[in-house]
């Protein structure tokens, strides 16, 4: 593993490496870290097995963690799921999606390259407000589609706006 370890050797377009936060939103001593960590990712406390159980017992290797190992997935299901709902998304798109949509914080400004924490909600508003252009909609038409309220509709309009190609129409009210 990666554990403590400053990451700034990697950069491909669809390639993350995640940073773990603790439940405080912190940075764990275990989890990578620096410019080439992409974004970083709650690491829930998960029970996982290290095998020798069977179907009868339990498995007496079973344990609770939340390291990075945890944090890489947490990221990764909110990027295939972006990718489900707006299936123009390459994997490189995807991860620009996470990117620009997340929680920025000072604290994480040097610690992972875009700056914040990933923001799962913000980030599958934006992929479905993407998916619902893709099938013809304006963008002021899939917000209001989606039902967003007015800080909803305009702050994934700006991200629309700024990061994705798609025509802008004029702005209708939210709901």
């Amino acid at each position: 593993g990666s554990e403590g370890a400053l990451l700034n050797d990697y950069d491909r377009p669809n390639f993350m490496r995640v940073a773990a936060v603790d439940p405080y939103g912190k940075l764990p001593r275990f989890s990578n870290f620096g410019p080439g960590a992409t974004i970083a990712a709650p690491c829930k406390f998960l029970g996982f097995s290290h095998g020798g159980g069977t179907d009868f017992r339990p498995d007496p290797a079973f344990k609770y963690g939340g390291k990075t190992s945890q944090a890489g997935p947490n990221a990764f299901n909110t990027a295939g799921k972006c990718r489900l709902l707006a299936p123009r998304l390459s994997g490189a798109d995807a991860k620009r999606l996470l990117e620009v949509t997340c929680t920025p914080s000072e604290y994480w400004n040097d610690r992972v390259a875009c700056g914040g924490v990933l923001n799962h909600e913000r980030a599958l508003n934006v992929a479905a407000t993407l998916g619902l252009v893709d099938q013809g909609y304006s963008v002021g038409e899939a917000v209001h589609r989606l039902g967003f309220d007015t800080d909803t509709t305009a702050d994934v309009w700006g991200i629309v706006e700024a990061h994705f190609d798609t025509p802008r129409p004029e702005r209708p009210e939210a709901n």
